[in-house]
């Protein structure tokens, strides 16, 4: 359940108490870690700016990346805890958690899905809860009107004192929605 590590340093965002003025130490600690990174366009910029990055978290990039699996997640926790990681992203999947979603027709699947989605965001607290006890920056992207953030457990990480929330129009640049 090893996962491979990048070269080069990381950014700092502004932390919580309005630091902004450290910069990520250089060598394996420091790194940006993307978590249900899809493609990981955003590890590729990360690098491409020569920051280090640990390998983009995604079940299509093989079974242990796959979140489902308890081992997966104790492994990306224990880098947290260990202080590798100075900024992690969350780019949890939102196709269960959007307001988009109608007309069902296989039930079961849908519970399925619902159910994974939960244990994803479940986790996603975890992480996001692991993140503030060892102070490191973390972020998490979904569309606005996500479900994903009426999650009780999700909810109370979100509004812990601290945390912001910031509303991107993609729109403005050049996406279509």
């Amino acid at each position: 359940d090893a996962l491979p590590i990048c070269d080069g340093i990381a950014h700092q965002s502004a932390s919580s108490t309005g630091d902004n003025s450290r910069e990520f130490p250089t060598g394996r600690k420091g790194l940006f870690l993307e978590i249900f990174s899809g493609t990981g366009r955003l590890t590729g910029a990360i690098k491409e700016c020569g920051r280090a990055c640990l390998r983009p978290i995604d079940a299509q990039n093989g079974e242990h990346h796959d979140l489902r699996r308890r081992a997966s997640q104790r492994a990306l926790l224990s880098f947290i805890r260990a202080g590798w990681v100075s900024y992690v992203h969350l780019g949890n999947p939102c196709t269960v958690f959007s307001g988009a979603r109608h007309f069902i027709s296989n039930q079961v699947r849908a519970r399925e899905r619902e159910r994974v989605g939960i244990e994803l965001g479940m986790f996603s607290a975890e992480v996001i809860s692991t993140c503030k006890r060892f102070n490191v920056h973390w972020s998490l992207e979904n569309p606005r009107n996500s479900r994903l953030f009426e999650l009780p457990f999700l909810r109370d990480e979100l509004h812990a004192p601290g945390v912001h929330r910031v509303d991107l129009d993609f729109c403005q640049y050049g996406e279509p929605f």
